[in-house]
């Protein structure tokens, strides 16, 4: 079901009669159509089995009704009435209701051809969850995000890059696995100059701490974050995977996501900017501090600075080498 559901919804028309749906069947799962309501509002209809006693649900831009009778106009013009779990986006922009099904598209996936009540609610669960991320107050710019998908793209393994990024804006290091932690900084000068707290530029004994350095510069026509992050999803392929890639990105870039998605950058500089340095070599302020202080944040300039070396690569373990370019 892959990216097909978009295009399928762009062929229906809004039906005239209240209460019906303008459907498609879905290419490959029989108990799935796309549709759009007289409204013209984008729905996924399911074929559930199972108990029906679940409540409606309207939150944050989504409306579910679980197991109801639906009447439905097919393209040839067949109309009839089945009863399916009705799950639409209250949104007519065409940005959200193609995020709205490229997220049904995979969450689907992971429920098989005979879905019950009882799975779908829990997957419009992590819908809704994801939806109310997106009203949020944007946590982080758009190029020190794309400095940390650029790190997952370029990883030896994307999905161990992506199993290891934080969930939550305020952990101290972007990716942590094993013994490695590391930290994406992104500029948008050729200056290599970047801000780093006290604590990430002193990893806690028996860890390594690694600083990835990029520079990722605007440029109008280049390569967008919407195409970033869908071609970090062809790399990792995994359901749960590709869903918590869109969790932080939805957590990170919050209400502006839609327009920040838009945003495009230099992607030929940015790879072939992409450095790593040894936290414990890089200019940095050095324990002990002062009794009293705390919350130290410094910017470090890397210019002349040497460049993590093989022997500190080879000494990782291959979970924590995944990570890191081949």
């Amino acid at each position: 079901m892959i990216s097909q559901l978009p295009a399928l919804l762009e062929r229906l028309p809004r039906p005239d009669q209240a209460g019906t749906f303008s459907v498609a069947a879905a290419p490959t799962e029989a108990a799935y159509y796309v549709g759009r309501d007289n409204s013209g509002y984008a729905a996924l209809l399911i074929r559930t089995s199972g108990a029906t006693n679940r409540v409606p649900l309207v939150l944050a831009g989504i409306e579910a009704r679980f197991s109801v009778a639906c009447r439905i106009e097919e393209r040839d013009g067949e109309v009839r009435t089945e009863n399916l779990t009705v799950v639409s986006c209250r949104s007519q922009e065409r940005a959200a209701e193609r995020y709205f099904l490229t997220t049904m598209e995979f969450l689907a996936a992971t429920l098989g051809p005979n879905p019950t009540v009882a799975a779908v609610a829990e997957v419009v669960d992590r819908l809704v969850d994801l939806f109310q991320r997106l009203a949020k107050t944007p946590r982080k710019n758009m190029v020190g995000l794309a400095g940390e998908l650029l790190v997952i793209r370029a990883a030896t393994d994307p999905a161990s890059a992506v199993r290891a990024w934080r969930v939550d804006q305020d952990e101290r290091y972007d990716f942590a696995v094993g013994s490695l932690r590391l930290d994406a900084k992104a500029t948008t000068t050729d200056r290599r100059a970047h801000e780093v707290s006290f604590e990430q530029a002193n990893p806690p004994p028996g860890t390594t701490g690694i600083l990835s350095s990029l520079v990722v510069q605007p440029a109008a026509g280049g390569f967008s974050l919407a195409e970033l992050v869908s071609d970090i999803e062809a790399r990792i392929e995994l359901h749960d995977l590709i869903l918590k890639l869109r969790t932080v990105v939805a957590d990170t870039l919050g209400r502006d996501m839609q327009s920040a998605l838009g945003w495009s950058f230099d992607l030929a500089r940015a790879t072939s900017s992409l450095r790593m340095y040894d936290m414990s070599v890089i200019p940095a302020i050095r324990p002990p501090l002062p009794a009293g202080v705390a919350g130290v944040r410094f910017l470090t300039e890397l210019a002349g600075c040497r460049q993590l070396g093989k022997a500190r690569i080879d000494a990782l373990a291959p979970v924590e080498r995944a990570l890191l370019p081949p």
